[in-house]
């Protein structure tokens, strides 16, 4: 099992692990999409290049490109014939209130 929150990097690196076949060694894997902070990542890297403008119409562009661009990961991953199942995951962050200590540099996770 795998989860993904990647904090808005999910376009760069869920299409090379699924390329490098590597989503394959995994049975389940939950994925948190980070729109948002992917439209105005892409938006600010890119909208310029592509002359769309800096308006409300242009962030609905962008976002609408990043959830497009979405639907083809998830689909290239159900098509990928390896057996993966993979659920978008709402923001879970609970393991910060847990009160369990985080290790030290160098200190095993596992005991």
């Amino acid at each position: 099992m795998a989860k993904f929150d990647c904090e808005g990097a999910e376009l760069r690196i869920i299409p090379h692990l699924l390329q490098q076949q590597t989503l394959c060694l995994i049975d389940f894997a939950t994925i948190e999409w980070h729109e948002k902070m992917l439209a105005a990542k892409w938006f600010q890297q890119s909208a310029h290049a592509r002359k769309i403008p800096r308006t409300r119409s242009g962030v609905l562009a962008a976002t609408s490109m990043v959830n497009q661009t979405r639907v083809l990961i998830e689909t290239s991953i159900q098509t990928a014939g390896c057996g993966l199942e993979m659920r978008a995951d709402e923001d879970d962050e609970s393991y910060i209130h847990d009160g369990a200590a985080l290790p030290n540099k160098g200190e095993s996770i596992c005991r």
